[in-house]
């Protein structure tokens, strides 16, 4: 009737921005894959240095929680070996883990391996993680080659 429109977002463009950033992370897409995809759904995109914006914050979140995570694993851990009496003669509590870890190893001949590797720790009792690390030798070389200099 008065040929005007009104737009009204219920949910907040942030929320929704930071659960695209999450998605498209946790399901091992970058942003060029994540543009594509929206884009042919004709839906917009934001920019590239947003959305690494959002998944530098994003990452800050993860680290800051598993962090967390990892110490109240560890706490759990030494309180069962007290418990279960998994002490030393200097009353220092041993825990029993499993460790594992690995890096791309492509298997047709070629030399193109990863240059990223990735080790756990579990622990027994609670099967939580005690210590998550993750290398990327190419950063490596680059400090090794600083040092020399």
């Amino acid at each position: 009737m008065c040929d005007k429109a009104w737009k009204h977002c219920t949910e907040s463009s942030d929320k929704i921005n930071t659960a695209f950033v999450w998605a498209t992370v946790t399901s091992g897409s970058f942003y060029t894959q994540a543009a594509h995809l929206t884009s042919l759904m004709d839906i917009p995109t934001k920019s590239a240095n947003k959305f690494r914006r959002d998944e530098k914050k994003l990452g800050s979140v993860w680290f800051e929680h598993l962090t967390e995570e990892i110490k109240t694993a560890g706490e759990q851990e030494r309180s069962i070996a007290i418990q279960k009496g998994h002490v030393s003669s200097d009353g220092v509590p041993f825990i029993i883990v499993y460790v594992d870890g690995g890096r791309l190893k492509r298997s047709y001949g070629h030399n193109f391996d990863s240059s990223s590797g990735m080790a756990c720790i579990i622990g027994k009792e609670t099967k939580k993680c005690l210590y998550l690390g993750v290398r990327n030798k190419y950063c490596y070389n680059i400090m090794r080659g600083e040092t020399r200099i």
